[in-house]
């Protein structure tokens, strides 16, 4: 059996028991008994339906057996606890906590009581062929421990959904069926985040939870919300990504300090083929303060979903580097496009403050073809006809339901979320609505064949012959995000304009937390020519997102210099500049928003100390990447400084063996160097 964590949370430790599933996360005792009550056995025959079979784990405060419901005759788990004081109440808690929640990814409470003898017991589903999380990962790529994280937050998402707080998310409370599919369980020292009676279950001193995993808020008895699942999760990603932990201490005191005080390493210091985009959401999951994490699992879920897709990105001839969003997430990456880890990447040409975004795909055209293709059968896209004016948006969304125009529906009162108060029932209608639609629709897509069979084309790169699949696919499930933005992808990428900004539209409608998808709808609707709209995109998706993550106030901060560039306003340059800072004191290892800060700072505001500052931390940061060191080098000769361009330009064109393009470019960038004056 592949190794469990170690008590300190580090993956693959050893030493250590696993948790039994569905039992208390206590250890247990020397002799396996609680002092003072008569322990269940097999055979016993519980609220005359219950019949125990096996154990199948026990923990220090209580047991769980496989059981019989002679009634239904199916196989159960029945997890019995004494009850004494807070072990009662806090099964008591559990039960009734779980069974407001309805969610595939949550292990289902099925039923309770008292036995005779002094215990409590709750019976819950039984999970076939269930390991902990932490007694399987081991065995799982990266990829499948992803997607098991993934499925891990969209559980805690219907949790927070329902104002319930799990408060000890980690490996050993997650259940992997027989099937790969995770199951969040154990629910014991959950809360409502409205209960006035939060804490009459944890006053008396006890640390609540699992040290390793818990957030400073925890430690230092604040208020507790979703950010302290977001920090659990944030501490379950770093694991699985590093197979370490992010915090260490030898006693509890030691522990306290780093998780309160200092930073946990870089996952990509521990492993430098993490993907960049999955650091920083890691980083940010981490954040000391509750405020600087995403805001609920919901929100966790999405920017996984964005980071687990976001690829670098070709760069056009550009100082501005990495301003490009990818309109396609699930295809060829998705948000800001990065500098990446290439050796290689293709050197931008001769300077300029700004030129056009970065083409986004690398993904060659599509061969011209010899004969129009067949036109698809006609879909039915979502209704956009203005509403009679004396119709509520409110009415307009239930008239288009009962009509069985469901995306229309949602996007009828989704239009100006963000832009405008919606009226509480409005809020109400579209909640409801997307979680009775988008999620399951959502779940559907990634599960169907046909969603397959789009991938591997667009990794073939024949990305124009999804198109077909993904018709047949969105006429089936409408309110599915992903296939929105897939499809959305690839209109934009073969020029139908007006077709990107209707899936990109319905998706920020479908999924508004996810950042990617607002960067998506304001490049469709700019590229189609409402510059306007593109930049109302990127605010409403702000405001709806809480203050927005890195990619979104990158993006706006992009837009703004591109503008800027193009008008020279002052305006236009200052907020520029805030957003670069702001994602900067986000995420400092952002070298996109350090090297566009820096030419900005050098050629539009006269800042040249703050520019060279900008250059020197970046290739601190970024000493071997080819792209980094030739636009730093371009950015020293733009400002006068050839003697400092010439060495990085040299280094580059070494790194760059092989790539006799970028050589090329680096010879040119050179001679202009050695040519200077003042050399």
């Amino acid at each position: 059996m592949p190794p469990p964590l170690s008590a300190s949370g580090r993956l693959g430790g050893s030493g250590h028991m696993p948790q039994p599933a569905l039992a208390d996360s206590s250890r247990p005792s020397a002799s396996g008994r609680v002092p003072g009550t008569q322990r269940p056995a097999a055979g016993e025959l519980l609220a005359d339906r219950y019949e125990l079979a096996e154990p199948l784990g026990q923990g220090a405060h209580g047991v769980v057996f496989r059981a019989l419901d002679r009634r239904l005759r199916v196989e159960v788990a029945v997890k019995l606890v004494p009850a004494t004081g807070r072990l009662a109440e806090r099964l008591t808690r559990e039960g009734q906590l779980v069974s407001r929640l309805h969610h595939p990814g949550i292990v289902r409470v099925l039923d309770g009581g008292e036995r005779p003898g002094g215990w409590s017991y709750l019976v819950l589903e039984l999970v076939r062929g269930a390991r902990p999380l932490e007694a399987v990962v081991s065995a799982l790529e990266r990829a499948e421990r992803l997607e098991c994280l993934l499925a891990i937050a969209d559980a805690l998402a219907a949790a927070h959904a329902q104002g319930v707080v799990h408060r000890d998310v980690k490996a050993g409370n997650v259940l992997v069926d027989a099937d790969g599919r995770p199951r969040l369980t154990d629910f014991g020292i959950a809360r409502i985040t409205d209960d006035d009676r939060r804490d009459r279950l944890t006053r008396t001193g006890e640390v609540v939870g699992t040290p390793s995993a818990m957030a400073p808020e925890q430690f230092q008895g604040g208020e507790l919300g979703p950010q302290v699942d977001v920090w659990a999760l944030g501490v379950l990603l770093y694991e699985l990504l590093t197979d370490q932990p992010p915090f260490t201490g030898d006693h509890p005191a030691a522990l306290f300090t780093h998780v309160c005080d200092r930073p946990p390493i870089a996952p990509r210091a521990h492993d430098a083929t993490i993907p960049p985009p999955l650091e920083r959401l890691c980083l940010r999951a981490l954040a000391k303060r509750p405020a600087d994490r995403p805001a609920d699992a919901a929100a966790f879920a999405d920017d996984l979903r964005a980071a687990l897709v976001e690829r670098p990105a070709s760069r056009s001839p550009a100082l501005l580097v990495g301003a490009g969003v990818a309109l396609g997430a699930l295809l060829t990456g998705v948000g800001v496009a990065t500098l990446g880890r290439a050796r290689h990447a293709p050197t931008p040409s001769p300077p300029a403050t700004v030129a056009p975004p970065p083409v986004t795909t690398s993904a060659p055209p599509p061969p011209p073809r010899t004969e129009p293709p067949p036109e698809p059968p006609p879909r039915t896209e979502p209704s956009t006809e203005p509403p009679p004016r004396t119709e509520t948006p409110l009415e307009r969304s239930r008239a288009l339901e009962s009509k069985g125009d469901v995306p229309g529906a949602i996007l009828v009162l989704a239009a100006r979320e963000g832009a405008e108060l919606v009226p509480p029932e409005s809020a109400e209608r579209l909640q409801r609505l997307r979680e009775q639609y988008c999620l399951p629709q959502h779940e559907r897509a990634i599960a169907d064949p046909r969603w397959r069979r789009v991938q591997e084309l667009a990794q073939e790169g024949k990305a124009p012959e999804c198109l077909p699949l993904l018709d047949d696919l969105v006429a089936d499930l409408p309110c599915s995000s992903v296939l929105r933005q897939a499809r959305g992808t690839i209109r934009a990428r073969t020029g139908d304009m007006a077709g990107a900004v209707v899936d990109t539209r319905a998706l920020v409608a479908f999924a508004p937390r996810l950042d990617a998808g607002w960067i998506d709808f304001a490049q469709a609707l700019s590229a189609s020519g409402d510059e306007a709209g593109g930049f109302d995109a990127l605010e409403r998706g702000i405001v709806i997102n809480g203050g927005g993550g890195v990619a979104l106030r990158y993006a706006r901060g992009y837009r703004f210099h591109l503008r800027a560039d193009s008008t020279r306003s002052a305006a236009d340059y200052a907020i520029a500049r805030a957003e670069y800072d702001h994602v900067l004191e986000l995420d400092p290892d952002h070298i996109e928003a350090r090297l566009n800060r820096a030419g900005l700072r050098a050629l539009a505001l006269n800042d040249l100390q703050g520019a060279l500052s900008d250059l020197e931390d970046a290739v601190a940061r970024r000493p071997d990447e080819v792209p980094v060191l030739q636009q730093v080098g371009r950015i020293y000769l733009n400002v006068g400084r050839p003697q400092a361009a010439i060495p990085l330009l040299e280094k580059a064109r070494g790194l760059a063996w092989g790539d006799a393009s970028t050589q090329a470019q680096l010879d040119a960038l050179l001679e202009q160097a050695r040519a200077a004056p003042g050399r």
